[in-house]
């Protein structure tokens, strides 16, 4: 495939080309955005993030036969997202203008994650495992409950399902079927309000999943 290049790398105009055929400007319903282009073609997309000099790239191996491995070129930060959206405005894209701006509408009003400590993380982890709830974390470490939970899932706390045991899941999901609120469920078993929602979801997506094989 012949590549127009400029000294700087990949010509804008190709660019806009090559994203409105392999890219994605996508907002989720909870409103998070995240730019992607995608394609097996090492070369190209090395050379987009060396244009943008933002994002990372991901890459996804296929192991069925005669496949080569899929690269993604993502951009999810919000404090990366100005330099998106000025390459954009300035060369508009023609097939995914709608999505664009869609995207750019969502993307200006997302504010960046919070970063804490290693001193912070460690101490919530250890507490986490601990069996304390995000509530009492949140009073011995004087944060809110909402950090305490986003800090329990940033991370993702050694697979939380194998800290429970199946009798444990079945109880968890028969009292939130019953009409308790997991904040009281996850007092009875001294869990964080997020472990409890994150049996819960894990519980009625297998169910989806069964129901639709």
């Amino acid at each position: 495939m012949r590549v127009r290049k400029t000294k700087a790398g990949l010509s804008p105009n190709y660019i806009v080309g090559f994203v409105d055929g392999e890219g994605c400007f996508f907002v989720s319903k909870k409103k998070e955005c995240i730019f992607q282009v995608s394609n097996t073609n090492k070369v190209i997309i090395e050379a987009i993030y060396a244009y943008f000099k933002v994002g990372y790239i991901f890459v996804r191996k296929d192991k069925r036969p005669n496949r080569k491995p899929l690269y993604s070129f993502n951009v999810h930060n919000p404090l990366e997202f100005p330099r998106i959206i000025k390459f954009f405005d300035k060369y508009p894209p023609i097939v995914k203008l709608r999505d664009y701006l869609r995207f750019k509408e969502f993307a200006l009003k997302m504010k960046p994650r919070p970063r804490y400590k290693k001193e912070i993380l460690e101490k919530v982890k250890v507490l986490y495992l601990q069996g304390l709830p995000s509530q009492k974390i949140a009073e011995m470490l004087k944060l809110k409950n909402s950090q305490v939970e986003y800090i329990e899932w940033r991370l993702h706390l050694v697979k939380r399902s194998d800290y429970w045991s199946k009798a444990d899941k079945k109880k968890v999901c028969q009292l939130y079927k019953e009409g308790h609120k997991m904040r009281e469920i996850g007092e009875m078993f001294g869990r964080s309000v997020a472990s409890i929602n994150h049996v819960i979801q894990r519980n009625t997506d297998y169910r989806k999943r069964r129901r639709k094989t």
